[in-house]
């Protein structure tokens, strides 16, 4: 339906849109938590795209909702093993700044190598598992611009728009993955920190068993996509009525590792890795006396979400001053009005009331004279008639008593 459509198309816009601003938060951040954080709001910008895929494409939907659910697994398993990563790192370091740490790949092999699985998942390498769904999500925005082209040149217009940031949040989450990775594990680490660091050994083996376990659950969902398809994704979807089935059947049959998808990474990969190699060493090698850091920028005050709290919470204020403001100055110019007004009501009042007293007070009188009149013109017809009701009254007790007398004698 027409509803269903727009409402889809709108979810695709809300979902790319808070993609691209997780992305970007992510990318400046210092913090390896912070931008795990900002990571996982660009994530939820993926699943929702899947959703928005479905109700735009109707019921050939069906590998929208399969990239939603199929990416809702993967987030889970490689997001928690980075967040279980994180605070090893943590753990050993008591530091989560990523300009304060380094070197960690020789200090704590193992939690490096899982850390690399969860990250190349993250980025959507071939053969990890974030690949996989960010193939069917592309796939899903290809299908909606091929809906599209049949149904105007508008919307066809931003589904391409929608392709191309896509590529750009691919090309960001590869950004701020290999950051973290380099900055975390791989660099040498600052001066100021290299006697914290030589304390720093690999966490305990419980530590690597759960963050383990993520791991190998990452590779799994990347290197079997067509066994998770068929026994996990595929009967789920199935649930859902209304799907076309020869397009749910589709899925069962889709080459995930074929050339036409593992080209598509290219792009955002060259894109990411290029931004990042060009960053990193312009960090690396810019002079000492020079404060500017290009992994340290700061974005528009009006990107930040609290900017539109502050601002929303000041305007509110100035509006219940300038409210009070004004109802005073209508009090101000309103007030005599009203003053008339009700002067002239309450006086209005007060001759009703006397209106209302002259008419009780005619209605009185003049029953009053008409009962006095009524009263002497009926008064000796009244005693009349009285006198002769008691004459007859008279006349028949005397006969009763003569009648008694008779009778007994």
């Amino acid at each position: 339906p027409p509803d269903v459509q727009s409402l889809g198309f709108a979810l695709i816009w809300i979902a790319i849109t808070s993609a691209f601003i997780g992305m970007v938060l992510a990318v400046k951040q210092s913090d390896l938590k912070r931008t795990l954080a900002y990571s996982s709001i660009s994530q939820m910008g993926f699943l929702l795209l899947g959703v928005g895929g479905l109700a735009y494409l109707g019921a050939e939907g069906s590998i929208g909702l399969a990239g939603s659910l199929y990416h809702i697994l993967n987030h889970a398993f490689f997001k928690g093993c980075l967040f279980l990563v994180a605070g090893s790192v943590l753990y050993c370091t008591h530091e989560t700044n990523m300009f304060n740490l380094g070197g960690l790949w020789r200090k704590m092999p193992l939690t490096t190598l899982i850390w690399c699985i969860a990250a190349l998942g993250l980025m959507g390498i071939p053969l990890f598992n974030g690949f996989v769904s960010k193939c069917m999500l592309h796939h899903t925005i290809v299908e909606a611009q091929y809906l599209a082209a049949g149904g105007g040149v508008h919307q066809l217009a931003w589904l391409q728009a929608v392709d191309i940031l896509y590529i750009i949040i691919c090309a960001g989450t590869i950004l701020y993955g290999l950051k973290m990775s380099y900055y975390v594990f791989f660099r040498p680490p600052p001066k100021e920190a290299s006697r914290h660091m030589e304390k720093v050994k690999e966490v305990p083996g419980w530590m690597l068993g759960g963050a383990g376990v993520l791991a190998i659950g990452v590779l799994v969902l990347g290197l079997a996509p067509g066994l998770v398809l068929r026994h996990l994704i595929i009967p789920v979807v199935e649930m859902f009525h209304g799907l076309d089935h020869h397009a749910v059947a589709h899925l069962c049959e889709l080459e995930v590792y074929s050339w036409y998808n593992i080209k598509s990474i290219f792009l955002p990969l060259a894109l990411g890795a290029g931004l990042f190699v060009v960053l990193a060493a312009r960090s690396h090698f810019r002079n000492k006396g020079e404060k500017y850091d290009p992994f340290h920028f700061s974005l528009p005050a009006w990107f930040s979400i609290d900017h539109w709290y502050v601002q929303g919470a000041r305007g509110f204020i100035r509006a219940c001053f300038a409210s009070e403001g004004l109802f005073a100055r209508i009090r101000q110019r309103c007030m005599p009005v009203a003053q008339r007004f009700m002067s002239a009501l309450f006086s209005s009042e007060r001759l009703f009331d006397q209106a209302r007293r002259a008419l009780f007070d005619i209605i009185k009188n003049g029953s009053t004279n008409i009962c006095q009149i009524a009263r002497r013109a009926c008064l000796p017809l009244i005693r009349e008639y009285a006198g002769d009701i008691a004459l007859g009254a008279l006349f028949i007790a005397v006969s009763l008593a003569l009648f008694l007398v008779l009778t007994i004698v």
